[in-house]
Order: C-alpha cells, then sequence, then structure tokens
C-alpha cells in the first residue's frame, strides 16, 4: 500500500462550485470581500433576544455598530443566523439545535428565549456573559459566529493573502479533474500542466478537462492545497525523486482551528490524492494567544524551502538510511517504547510493515525503514486522530535519532 494523503481529494470532492477557486488571486479577492462586509461586536448574552419573521429564526441585535449597520440598509435590527451560527448559540444555551430545527419557527423561538432566560438567571453583568459576535451584512444581516470573548480571529483573507506570498515564490495548486461539484470547466494547456518526473496515467495532461480545486473558501472555513514542483529532493527509490508539499486549513467563526500539513510526495493525480507521501509534519494553532505571530512562523518555515535546494533533506534521508535503532527487531522495539515514541504493540506492527517494503524503503532497522512504516501504519488507519498521532511521531523518531 502507498502512502497517501487524501485531505485535499475529499475537499475536491465534496465542495460546491460557490466554494472554488481558480486561482488564489480570485480567492483572495472573495474573502477580503466577505471581511470588509462583516462587522465584529461584543454583546453580553443577557441583552439579545430572539423573534422570527414566519420562516427565519432572528436575533434582535440590542443598541451596537452592528444594529446601527442593520437599520441603516435593511431598515430593521435583525439578524438572520446561519446553519453553523444557529448551533453555536443552541450550544450556549444548551438548547439541541438538530430538534429545534424541526420544529415551527414560532415554536423554536419559544424554546430559545426560555433557555436564554434561564441561562440569563446565572449572568451577573461583570463581562462574564460576553460574547464576540461575527455579523455579515450582505443581502440580510447574518450572525456568523458567536465565539468567546477570548477567541483571536484570522481572517480567511489574512490566510489567503500569504498564499499569494507563497505562489509568487513559484507554489502551485496542482491542476484537477471535473468532480461531480463542479460547474465551470476548461480545456489544460502545458502552463496548467505540473511535470512529476515520471509519467502516470493519474496525473493531469494538456488536452484533459480541468475545473477549479485546491482552492477552498465558504462562509465558515477555507482550505487550499499547494505544491512547489521546482525543487526535486533525491530518496534513492522514488523515480521521479521528492517535491514538497502542504495543505492548510482554517476557520474565521471558530469551527476549527488553523491547520498545517506539509510532506514530501512522489505525484498528485487528477482527484488530488497525493501519492508516495513521507515526512509528514502536522501543526495546529488554537485561535488565542498569538496565533497571527505563529501564523507567520509557519509560512516562514514553508518559504524557506526556497532558499535553499533539496540537498539538505537528501543528506537527512541517505542518513537515516545508515542509522539503525538496533540490531534485531527486539532491539528496534525496545529503543522505540523505551524512548516513549511508541507503544510496544504499534512498533511492532511499523516494524513488520517496514520489513514487508524493505526494497523500497531500505533496512526495517534503520530510522529512514522505521519511519516509512509509521507513515505506512497511519495511512492504513480509518480514524484521523490516529493519523495525527502517528505521522507526528514519525517525525518525533526521525528527528530523535538524528539529533
Amino acid at each position: 500500500m502507498s502512502n497517501n494523503l487524501y485531505q485535499a481529494s475529499n475537499e475536491w470532492a465534496s465542495r460546491p462550485a460557490d466554494q472554488r477557486f481558480w486561482t488564489i488571486e480570485d480567492m483572495y479577492q472573495k474573502t477580503r470581500k466577505n471581511a470588509d462586509e462583516s462587522v465584529v461586536e461584543e454583546i453580553p448574552m443577557r441583552d439579545i433576544s430572539f423573534t422570527h419573521n414566519g420562516s427565519d429564526i432572528l436575533m434582535e441585535l440590542p443598541e451596537s455598530q452592528a444594529s446601527d449597520i442593520a437599520m441603516s440598509k435593511y431598515g430593521d435590527p435583525f439578524a438572520r443566523f446561519t446553519h453553523y451560527s444557529f448551533g453555536q448559540m443552541c450550544r450556549t444555551l444548551e438548547a439541541p439545535a438538530s430538534y429545534l430545527r424541526t420544529l415551527p419557527t414560532a415554536t423554536a423561538v419559544e424554546c430559545l428565549n426560555v433557555g436564554h432566560q434561564r441561562a440569563s438567571i446565572g449572568m451577573n453583568g461583570d463581562g462574564d456573559d460576553d460574547r464576540q459576535f461575527l455579523f455579515h451584512a450582505n443581502g440580510k444581516m447574518k450572525v456568523q459566529a458567536q465565539t468567546s470573548t477570548k477567541y483571536q480571529r484570522v481572517w480567511n483573507f489574512e490566510i489567503v493573502n500569504r498564499l499569494r506570498d507563497l505562489a509568487a515564490q513559484g507554489w502551485r495548486t496542482p491542476p484537477a479533474r471535473p468532480s461531480s461539484m463542479d460547474g465551470e470547466t476548461r480545456i489544460a494547456t502545458e502552463a496548467d500542466t505540473i511535470d512529476f518526473g515520471t509519467e502516470s496515467v493519474l496525473s493531469v495532461k494538456a488536452g484533459d478537462t480541468i475545473a477549479p480545486a485546491g482552492l477552498y473558501a465558504s462562509d465558515h472555513d477555507m482550505f487550499a492545497f499547494m505544491v512547489n514542483p521546482e525543487v526535486v529532493i533525491d530518496d534513492g527509490s522514488s523515480p521521479g525523486g521528492l517535491r514538497r508539499g502542504f495543505m492548510v486549513r482554517q476557520s474565521e467563526v471558530g469551527d476549527s482551528s488553523l491547520w498545517m500539513c506539509q510532506f514530501l510526495f512522489n505525484t498528485v493525480c487528477g482527484n488530488h490524492i497525493i501519492w508516495g507521501v513521507s515526512q509528514v509534519s502536522e501543526s495546529r494553532l488554537r485561535h488565542v494567544g498569538d496565533i497571527h505571530g505563529k501564523w507567520g512562523g509557519m509560512v516562514a518555515e514553508v518559504s524557506s524551502y526556497l532558499d535553499a535546494t533539496g540537498a539538505g533533506q537528501e543528506a537527512e534521508i541517505r542518513r537515516a538510511k545508515t542509522i539503525k535503532l538496533g540490531n534485531s527487531k527486539e532491539e528496534v522495539l525496545d529503543f522505540l517504547f523505551g524512548k516513549r515514541l511508541l507503544s510496544r504493540r504499534v512498533a511492532e506492527q511499523s516494524y513488520d510493515i517496514a520489513e514487508k517494503y524493505s526494497e523500497v524503503h531500505g533496512d526495517p532497522r534503520s530510522v529512514w525503514g522505521v519511519v516509512q512504516g509509521v507513515t505506512r501504519l497511519s495511512q492504513e488507519s480509518g480514524f484521523a486522530d490516529r493519523r495525527t498521532d502517528l505521522d507526528l511521531a514519525a517525525g518525533k523518531i526521525l528527528v530523535n535519532a538524528l539529533a
């Protein structure tokens, strides 16, 4: 089994046409416009109330900048909920969102007001009940999100703006074939294709029909997949060498942390499955504290890839292939378990996989062999949390052994 990543392919298969972008610039303009049409307000929960217009549940805005905008643009101080923000509000009031969505609107509003009144009893007016609301003023006023006042928002356009910098340095989004969710298509030219150093019927060629993919943004999240096709890393076993790639996901409404995954890979197919992946490194940042500074550091790390050739990583791979963690399977397992890098059971599973693919990755007792065994074990898991834990463990093994 190849070491493959499927996150980008899952996005390719599921995103509707209005969330897809051909270019980073198109994505930036859309996300920037969304931010410019938004306003953030800290509002005490005790000051809000719920009503309806017959079909939609509405939040009545207390006196604030948001209510001023709503009055001037729409003639009333009310805001509709998105599907996501309604769920957030229901969680705050300890109300079952899925059940309320099945009720008549007037009945659901009555339930919300009762829950709000009950929750307000414990609100003492010292600021503990304040919430940070994100409103969007395009069409009717909408509640995009409701978070704690400690939430540090990173706008999607801020992420995309840094991706523009990387695009200027040569990072690209691989072309993709149309999915069932696409609307717009065109024929790929040579400029659209990427040469991964080896022929593959899975990769997009000039003349194939392609559609926007790899760059996505909605009213609650964004995702981007980019690769650097220029720098080739010779790992001694991949026919066309390895390239560098990364994925990034984030939400400006509190739906997810800021996540980045960096990796080396062989090739990318037309449905954005990433093939022959190794050296996976994941980072997650919660939307608290100095998230802007930390995100800047993550981007700088990706950018630094272009400041050097692949020689450094090639040397690291060669060294990892020569360093043994033990002279036998038992010694390797003792090392991994003793250093608390893996449980003994996972270490044994990883070793057995490394031994099975020794012709590809080399000696299963070596650092490189074990790391590839852990990575393959990760990709066999159907659980995202387990894959993350194993990918991080593989990185720790490499760092620990080469330090």
